[in-house]
């Protein structure tokens, strides 16, 4: 039992040596790409703030189709020979 115990220990200890190298690995690469890193950071921020604003865009035009759908729904129910008519709907 106590053997198992020292590898697992040891199994651990390289983990944790293995776990150590990547961070210093990581700082060193942010390190190094830091200037390049912010803009990109700066971009990453903007682009939710766009995005909102087309789904915005295409969620208001969405509601006026919508309510253009229903106006013309409302005409055809009301007038059925509207459709077959050659005057324009009003």
């Amino acid at each position: 039992m106590s053997q198992g115990l020292a590898a697992l220990a040891s199994s651990f200890s390289n983990t944790r040596a293995q776990l150590d190298q990547f961070l210093k690995n990581s700082n060193q690469l942010l390190t190094d790409n830091s200037g390049d890193l912010l803009p990109s950071v700066v971009d990453l921020h903007s682009a939710p703030a766009t995005i909102s604003e087309k789904i915005y865009v295409i969620v208001l035009n969405l509601d006026r189709t919508s309510q253009n759908l229903h106006e013309f729904s409302r005409q055809i129910h009301d007038n059925p020979d509207v459709l077959l008519s050659d005057k324009s709907v009003k």
